[in-house]
């Protein structure tokens, strides 16, 4: 079994157990330390995106940047303008996202039926967190109008019908690649299993604590894993303590801007919710991260 999902594993087990068993920490413990996992192993593994895209491409650093920056301006205007919209857009780029992490390890060439895989895949993720914690996501500050002014965000049996027809897809998907060898049967078994766990996760924990739960550990742990031994092979990264060296100038600036960001919200000097705020924030940087990563995974 990968390290990582042993791990994953492990960590599930212990919360089931701290929950189910009727221990519970306060709300205000729970999101410092779930915000606390985001930010120092969350957030680190889009930190050095410019270092992947300029080993990739030949072009000026200053031409990455403008390109980064301009694509983070144009999804926050996207968000002002067409709030709707843009939570869609983020819904699907990041499903994509999330499945091309999880497989693309699978597969030397990358063709339409392995790109549906990753995306109904990471599909599949996304309805089964927004279904499972439905009331929970309602009662957020400054998120609850985009699904309460959603009729399909808003009804239960579109999202269980979808989130159903999107499992099953997803394992008809796994086992069409394992009938043409390009999965293994350990590695179809292993990946369902994987699947099933992470929608579990996400019914009987809570919200912020099943995503981080995956989103840390599945995804951003995994991610860094294969970035370092990129950097690594490239000589860029000599060690290991190199390597976090790269990550903590950027892992800082962000930390900064979201202190700066909640401050700006407490004192009125930003007229936005913190929930509408954190999504706008987070889909702006993940925007132009998976960008690079379908360079990077290239």
């Amino acid at each position: 079994m990968p390290r990582i999902i042993f791990i994953f594993l492990a960590t599930f087990f212990m919360l089931l157990a701290i929950y189910s068993g009727g221990g519970q920490w306060s709300n205000e413990i729970e999101v410092i330390s779930c915000m606390s996992l985001i930010i120092i192993l969350g957030i680190p593994h889009g930190a050095i995106d410019h270092i992947l895209y300029l080993s990739k491409r030949e072009k000026p650093a200053f031409t990455f940047y403008f390109q980064y920056l301009s694509l983070i301006g144009l999804n926050v205007l996207f968000w002002i303008w067409l709030p709707q919209l843009a939570f869609f857009s983020f819904l699907f780029v990041s499903a994509y996202h999330f499945g091309q992490s999880q497989f693309n390890h699978l597969f030397k060439v990358e063709e339409i039926p392995e790109k549906l895989l990753y995306f109904i895949w990471g599909l599949t993720l996304m309805l089964g967190l927004i279904f499972f914690n439905i009331d929970q996501i309602l009662a957020l500050e400054g998120i609850a109008f985009l699904f309460s002014q959603n009729f399909l965000l808003s009804s239960s049996v579109f999202l269980k019908t979808t989130l159903i027809g999107c499992f099953a897809i997803t394992l008809g998907l796994m086992m069409v690649f394992t009938i043409m060898k390009k999965f293994k049967w350990e590695t179809f078994l292993l990946e369902s299993l994987v699947l099933i766990l992470i929608l579990s996760a996400f019914y009987l924990l809570p919200l912020l604590v099943g995503f981080t739960l995956y989103f840390v550990v599945l995804h951003s742990m995994k991610v860094m894993e294969e970035e370092y031994v990129y950097l690594r092979k490239k000589q860029l990264a000599d060690s290991f303590s190199t390597f976090i060296k790269m990550l903590l100038p950027y892992t800082v600036l962000s930390f900064v801007g979201i202190i700066l960001l909640i401050i700006g919200i407490q004192l009125d000097f930003i007229a936005i919710p913190l929930g509408y705020m954190f999504l706008i924030l987070v889909s702006s940087i993940t925007l132009p991260h998976i960008f690079v990563m379908e360079l990077f995974y290239k």
